[in-house]
């Protein structure tokens, strides 16, 4: 393959990689990490008034659910 050809491929990925992050954008879908941080997790707490143990389970809920 010469390198007209992988920069091609190339462009044809970085097309389709930007057309699925519109997308997201679009849906209103953002990324979040799997585990929360301690920030999360205070913030969760205080607007849930939970313990922040409760906070962090209810937090992989949501994330496993948003998987499926």
């Amino acid at each position: 393959m010469g390198q007209r050809d992988r920069e091609a491929t190339g462009s044809r990925h970085l097309r389709h990689a930007l057309a699925a992050v519109e997308a997201m954008g679009a849906t209103e879908a953002i990324v979040v990490p799997a585990t929360p941080s301690p920030r999360m997790l205070v913030a969760g707490a205080r607007a849930g008034r939970v313990a922040t143990a409760t906070a962090g389970r209810v937090y992989r809920a949501m994330v496993l659910a948003g998987r499926r």
